[in-house]
């Protein structure tokens, strides 16, 4: 008869290495966060988060406080409640304060922003260099101004900057926004509008830098020699003159829709660069590699040098 065969003692699951941190947890949710911010950014959202949460940096010297006094099992559990909590304040609670009562962030959701903007031409100057930066913006742009620039400006979560400066013959123009807060994430929303008028004789170097935008800029007027038009994701039309004699125009865009305005006697060079696009581009021919001339381009007296790198985009020209 075979021996007994011995009972088989169960084994113990090991126990896993990664075991739970609190301190994992925190940084996992600044990481988020900061992630949040910085894809809120590229893709130009307009919702805003108005809090500066990093002034609550000392709440990390409580937790290491309640830490190092608690011991056991218990202690991660309960400083996941408090990490939980304070997370939400910080997002929620806190800027609904603001939005009704006070200032516990950099910058509070109910201020209101209106302002006319006003910038004389020197007298002794042969052209101007004008550079707008903008976050997610309406932007409205046109000719006629009786100065240098004119318009207004109105937002509830940043405050535009203006200056002037002369450097040998050409004026000096910079229109930049300035956030009140660290962040996009506003539950009520955050808007913006610009509407300028620009010179129409002087002859202009304009720059363009702007977030998630709407645009409308007609340049039928208006002596610009270069442009360049930095945008996220947009919707912009845009009008192109022919006051020289030629013109020289960036465009760097998003996912966008895009009308491009031409005068009807304008040569214009197309060297387009774009992601999955649908393009509609009447009176152009294609020479290959991107590039396209229209079909007056040889004979034109006016000429455009256009460049554009667009993403995911449509692109439409228009003659008139």
């Amino acid at each position: 008869m075979p021996p007994p065969i011995p009972p088989i003692s169960p084994v113990a699951p090991k126990p896993s290495s990664r075991r739970f941190s609190v301190w994992r947890l925190i940084f996992g949710l600044i990481v988020v966060y900061i992630g949040l911010q910085l894809l809120a950014q590229q893709m130009g959202w307009t919702w805003a988060w108005a809090i500066d949460i990093w002034r609550f940096w000392p709440v990390f010297i409580i937790l290491l406080g309640v830490s190092l006094m608690w011991r056991g099992r218990h202690r991660d559990i309960w400083l996941t409640i408090i990490v939980v909590v304070i997370f939400l304040l910080a997002s929620f609670i806190i800027p609904v304060s603001n939005r009704f009562n006070g200032n516990w962030g950099s910058g509070s959701t109910s201020r209101e922003v209106s302002k006319v903007v006003s910038i004389t031409k020197d007298a002794t100057v042969a052209d101007a260099s004008i550079d707008i930066k903008a976050g997610a913006t309406n932007l409205t742009l046109n000719g006629g101004a009786e100065k240098l620039v004119d318009g207004t400006y109105n937002s509830n979560g940043a405050d535009l900057v203006e200056t002037s400066n002369v450097v040998g013959t050409q004026q000096l123009v910079t229109l930049e926004t300035k956030s009140w807060g660290h962040g996009w994430f506003n539950p009520f929303g955050h808007r913006q509008n610009l509407d300028l008028k620009l010179n129409n004789d002087l002859p202009l170097n304009l720059d363009v830098d702007a977030g998630a935008s709407t645009a409308h800029i007609d340049l039928t007027n208006v002596s610009v020699k270069t442009l360049k038009l930095d945008m996220g994701a947009s919707t912009i039309d845009l009008t192109f003159g022919k006051k020289l004699d030629v013109a020289t125009a960036t465009l760097k865009t998003g996912a966008t829709t895009l009308d491009l305005r031409f005068p009807r006697d304008l040569g214009v060079r197309l060297d387009l660069d774009a992601g999955v696009t649908t393009k509609t581009l009447p009176e152009f021919a294609d020479q290959g590699e991107g590039v396209y001339l229209s079909t007056s381009y040889s004979t034109a007296t006016k000429k455009l040098n256009l460049t554009l790198d667009a993403g995911v985009s449509t692109i439409r020209a228009h003659w008139q």
